[in-house]
């Protein structure tokens, strides 16, 4: 049996608990009276500390120990009491071993429910790079107006030191835009050297689900198909770290079956809601034409943190959790989460999506880093959407996602534990379609013969090579190419360029299939003359949709002798 699913619930929390771990910024709380209540590793790196327990344990007086002008302890406080927090507030300090940075800090005060302080928190930057910088650029500004009112020779030598730290700003900006290209071709490696041994596995596991097996043989191929989509699914949320951490964050829009998505955070959050006394409820009867334009993965991360939130702060005797959606004027869906658990004071609402800001559960038994909301509405408002609640201290709460309303898509015959269904339209009038298939992996060309072995009317005709694949391609004419973009002595970019550059070729349909799903790299490919992009795993189910959709468009001067 397998029992990867119960340790779904708290994936998200540990993401977010990574952030807090894992953050290039030093994050911290102190108290009013001078010593650190919390700190994470970055902060205490930026100290020199070897850890955050070894700063808090000797920095126990933040006033004396670490500013080097103590004055600058009392104008925080002064600042936070006249405003409830500082922005870029810089000051020269003492790291571990006496030696002298600048930070700049950001930071709120914090207060209980009766206004009363409760502690300071927020980031810490190390700016000495940028103060050092600014010292001597200040400095080689006073030395050359002094040399300027001496001699004019001085005033040469002046400008030519300027000039030479031109050049090596100019320098540093072409260092930083090839280590850009660098990391978004590492991406695109990454993406395809991952997701290429999958699309062998989930495909063959498609192939072999039949409704004549056995029960145990379609549990294993079930098994084999879940542990593939899953794996694929870490190696997403790996690359979703990295495009975040470089600054992009892609996501793909598509509807999304509301009342499948519920039923799949359902089931993840079962055993916990067990756990509490929590009832989970999803009103499918309202739900079976309800999708949503969002991005199914981050759209499940949603609703894994709202509806795990009503779990995990409901009350102690447990109560129910209802899913449900509803649409809303200007074509938008509203989904809802709705509990009957304690409920949220009216002076706390506005609290909720503030980073860190627990709601003085602080101290509880129920674990959580305090970022699930704010991400959450971040995701949501990139997808287009809103997030909001609506709650009465004693009465529940409601939680709501706004997107974008879809008509529903074609019905997908591949699915977890199911047969492709979808079939090849026969060609007109006898014959057979001529299809070249362009790749170098011999997993996938068997696939794909497997695939076009059950339908008649195909001639499958394949290439190893980019120029062999040219080479048939002009002779043999075919009705559609397939191309993968990495082969071993052209890349796949110039074996499309040629085809359509080449007055036999360039009216055949391209359709790229690749494991590389960024998205610059889809619409060059676009640009570039394909006719379409599918990236793999394949979705056995798509593929043949887009062969049906090609094959009977084909104009008759394309077609072969």
């Amino acid at each position: 049996m397998n029992h990867e699913p119960i340790a779904e619930p708290y994936r998200a929390e540990q993401r977010f608990q990574g952030i807090f771990d894992h953050a290039i910024e030093g994050i911290f709380q102190t108290t009013p009276d001078g010593h650190y209540a919390g700190a994470n590793p970055a902060l205490a790196r930026i100290y020199g500390y070897d850890s955050p327990e070894d700063l808090q344990a000797h920095l126990s007086d933040i006033r004396h120990q670490l500013y080097v002008d103590e004055r600058r302890r009392d104008q925080f406080q002064q600042l936070m009491e006249e405003h409830g927090r500082v922005t870029n507030f810089e000051s020269a300090i003492y790291r571990k071993d006496g030696s002298i940075i600048w930070i700049s800090e950001n930071a709120v005060a914090v207060h209980d429910e009766a206004g009363g302080l409760l502690h300071y928190e927020g980031f810490v930057v190390d700016i000495t790079a940028r103060r050092l910088a600014e010292e001597a650029l200040q400095k080689a500004r006073e030395e050359l107006e002094m040399r300027v009112a001496e001699r004019t020779s001085e005033l040469e030598q002046a400008n030519a030191s300027l000039q030479q730290i031109a050049a090596d700003l100019r320098q540093a900006r072409d260092d930083a835009e090839r280590a850009t290209r660098a990391k978004n071709e590492f991406l695109s490696r990454m993406s395809h050297e991952l997701r290429t041994p999958l699309n062998a596995i989930l495909g063959f596991a498609q192939l072999l689900d039949r409704p004549d097996l056995q029960a145990v043989q379609r549990e294993r191929i079930g098994h084999i198909y879940r542990a593939g989509r899953h794996l694929l699914e870490l190696i997403n949320e790996v690359l979703d770290i990295a495009r975040i951490e470089s600054g992009r964050m892609e996501l793909s829009l598509e509807p999304v079956r509301v009342c499948e998505a519920f039923q799949e955070v359902i089931s993840l959050l079962r055993p916990l809601a067990a756990q509490r006394n929590v009832e989970l409820i999803c009103e499918a009867e309202q739900l079976e034409a309800a999708f949503a334009l969002a991005d199914r993965q981050r759209f499940k991360q949603v609703l894994l943190n709202l509806v795990g939130n009503a779990i995990k702060y409901h009350r102690e005797g447990g109560g129910t959790v209802r899913l449900s959606a509803m649409p809303v004027p200007a074509e938008r869906l509203r989904v809802l989460v709705i509990d009957d658990g304690p409920g949220i004071s009216a002076e706390k609402i506005d609290r909720l999506f503030v980073p860190f800001d627990r709601l003085g559960v602080e101290g509880s038994e129920v674990q959580g880093t305090g970022l699930g909301l704010a991400l959450s509405k971040r995701l949501t408002e990139a997808m287009g959407g809103s997030l909001g609640a609506e709650s009465s201290e004693g009465e529940g709460s409601t939680f709501w996602v706004k997107l974008p309303r879809a008509q529903s898509p074609l019905a997908r015959a591949v699915t977890q534990g199911s047969t492709p269904a979808t079939a090849l339209y026969p060609p007109a009038q006898g014959g057979s379609w001529k299809v070249l298939y362009v790749e170098d992996n011999l997993a996938n060309l068997n696939l794909l013969e497997h695939v076009l072995a059950e339908h008649s009317g195909v001639e499958l005709l394949s290439a190893m090579q980019g120029r062999v694949g040219l080479d048939l391609a002009r002779e043999h004419r075919p009705d559609l190419i397939l191309l993968d973009l990495h082969l071993p002595d052209l890349p796949g970019r110039e074996v499309l360029l040629q085809l359509k550059s080449d007055p036999l070729t360039r009216a055949i349909p391209v359709v790229v299939m690749s494991a590389d799903a960024t998205g610059p790299q889809i619409e060059r490919l676009r640009a570039a003359g394909a006719a379409d992009y599918l990236t793999k795993p394949l979705d056995l189910s798509l593929f043949l949709k887009v062969l049906n959709q090609y094959l009977t468009t084909v104009r008759s001067d394309t077609a072969h002798a």
